[in-house]
């Protein structure tokens, strides 16, 4: 019975295009958590409280991503709202590092350097965990649409499919990170300052490269998702008015004896 249960869902459509937007989009997240350190360390020459600060910025982005998912959700919808949240993040995400590829940015060691980048990570924080909000809602939707078209509601077995690919894919991203160092020949037991200048240049090119791409398939997949706002407060009107028919009439009831 779980197994139907679960063939089931993987045969619904939204369920399938915002689980292979997941899969994108998750991919891309566990690449820059894995690659973060290296980033910070051998990219920015920050030592080890610096990066400490940068965390503290990661957690600002977090909690401003709760009023964010809630303000872009009433203005745009969760799809295209979350088409925006991706489109940000990656230009925080990839600016930085192309703008030094092509040395068209701040200094390693300018004064300017670390407070530009605490605002690129609260904006590019607030805005990546604002979409996993916006998609989490979505899920919401998918199981309701599934709800009207079987009669069941499967919310657990939905959204245990969503969180199984969250972490397979995770684990992805780990992947292509130590794809990455070898490519690149990243030097083991590497110190600060001595990593050759062209080895941090191909990682910083195919790790770019890698988010684009991973980037606009997210969002080629999600601009695919066929539940819109008006198309959900229709579908809940229609299930609230047949569950309403379903009700029992007052005083229909067996008297207990």
């Amino acid at each position: 019975g779980h197994f139907r249960a679960i063939m089931k869902a993987f045969r619904h459509r939204s369920f399938l295009i915002l689980t292979l937007a997941g899969v994108f989009a998750y991919a891309n997240q566990g690449l820059s958590a894995a690659l973060a350190t290296y980033i910070n360390t051998y990219v920015w020459a920050f030592p080890a409280d610096i990066i400490g600060i940068l965390t503290v910025a990661t957690l600002v982005g977090v909690i401003l991503a709760f009023f964010l998912a809630t303000f872009v959700s009433h203005r745009m919808g969760k799809r295209n709202g979350a088409i925006l949240c991706i489109c940000i993040y990656l230009v925080t995400a990839i600016a930085p590092l192309s703008l030094r590829y092509f040395d068209l940015f701040l200094k390693n060691g300018d004064a300017l350097l670390l407070p530009v980048l605490m605002a690129l990570v609260i904006v590019g924080t607030a805005f990546a965990v604002a979409n996993g909000i916006l998609g989490a809602s979505m899920m919401s939707d998918v199981v309701e649409e599934a709800e009207e078209q079987s009669g069941e509601r499967q919310e657990g077995v939905f959204f245990a499919g969503s969180f199984f690919m969250q972490k397979c894919v995770s684990g992805f991203g780990l992947f292509l990170s130590g794809a990455i160092l070898s490519i690149v020949a990243f030097p083991t037991a590497a110190m600060p300052g001595q990593v050759p200048e062209q080895v941090l240049d191909n990682l910083i090119a195919i790790y770019c490269s890698l988010k684009i791409v991973l980037g606009i398939a997210t969002i080629v997949v999600l601009a695919r998702f066929p539940i819109t706002k008006a198309h959900h407060e229709a579908r809940l009107a229609r299930l609230a008015q047949t569950a309403s028919h379903a009700a029992p009439l007052p005083g229909s009831e067996p008297e207990l004896r």
